[in-house]
């Protein structure tokens, strides 16, 4: 705030300001309005004063551009990349059987990989599985331990999933690459996202990503994902059917996850974002 230089600032995404009270912090509410507030004290103040601002998707961009008018001419969107090893073909099926196990985790199963909070609805999930008269499938959640984590762990145990639930905890990326290759396919219902990378996360390791269609998560998947309104459960289990049932399209999908990937690159972010510094700093 007190900085009397030139700067530039990157913005993922404004979901404080979007989600606010219980849907973004576990908070009690007076601690969290009073977080809250110095949030948003701080983020304009850094957003007036900057010189550049970094956004990863246009539709980050739009958001700012909707709350702070006057900033919008200074806004570049540089879209992110995918590790190289998510493309990392799978040669060894011992291999991937052995790290399933020890999981514990069989096929068919949906895989979730994210954090837990409330705007990332992955109560949505467990609402889906517990809707789901398909007992053989299995929901696998990659996801660090927190609040939301025990939260969610009780939810399942309430609703008797536990052996359809599986929270796994922090997963390495190398036994992830695993997880998403072995998986019928990618779910997400969250309702807002700065970039979604996770799930080209799945279409690099050649799993079919079914997706929320809010937010910024079409323009980034493009027509690469099986998209859903995130509020409509029964659309969602019909949508699970239809990747577990039709084969032909299961593989349309990943051969287009393949082809989506492939647009976005670290490298080309990078020289994209070391374009806007010199741009600001030669002003």
């Amino acid at each position: 705030m007190f900085y009397p230089g030139k700067f530039v600032i990157s913005i993922h995404d404004l979901i404080k300001t979007q989600f606010q009270e219980k849907s973004a912090s576990s908070k009690q509410k007076l601690i969290y309005r009073i977080k809250h507030w110095g949030y948003q004290l701080v983020l304009r103040q850094a957003i007036f004063r900057s010189a550049k601002i970094i956004t990863a998707t246009a539709f980050v961009k739009n958001e700012i551009s909707k709350h702070y008018p006057l900033a919008n001419s200074k806004i570049v969107t540089a879209y992110y990349g995918t590790e190289d090893r998510f493309f990392t073909v799978q040669k060894e099926a011992k291999k991937g059987i052995n790290i399933l196990a020890k999981y514990q985790i069989q096929k068919p199963y949906l895989i979730y990989v994210g954090n837990l909070y409330l705007y990332k609805n992955v109560d949505k999930l467990i609402e889906v599985m517990e809707s789901m008269s398909d007992r053989e499938l299995t929901l696998a959640i990659v996801c660090s331990r927190s609040i939301f984590y025990d939260s969610l762990e009780e939810k399942i145990k309430d609703k008797k999933l536990a052996s359809r639930v599986k929270l796994l905890g922090f997963v390495p990326d190398e036994m992830l690459v695993t997880l998403y290759q072995n998986a019928l396919a990618f779910i997400t219902a969250s309702l807002s996202e700065g970039f979604g990378i996770t799930g080209l996360e799945a279409m690099a390791a050649g799993c079919p990503v079914l997706s929320s269609n809010f937010s910024c998560l079409p323009e980034v998947y493009g027509e690469a994902a099986l998209y859903f309104n995130p509020d409509q459960t029964d659309k969602i289990v019909d949508l699970v059917y239809r990747i577990r049932k039709e084969e032909k399209l299961r593989s349309e999908m990943i051969k287009k996850g393949k082809r989506q990937v492939q647009k976005y690159s670290w490298s080309k972010m990078a020289k994209e974002v070391l374009a806007v510094y010199k741009e600001a700093f030669d002003q």
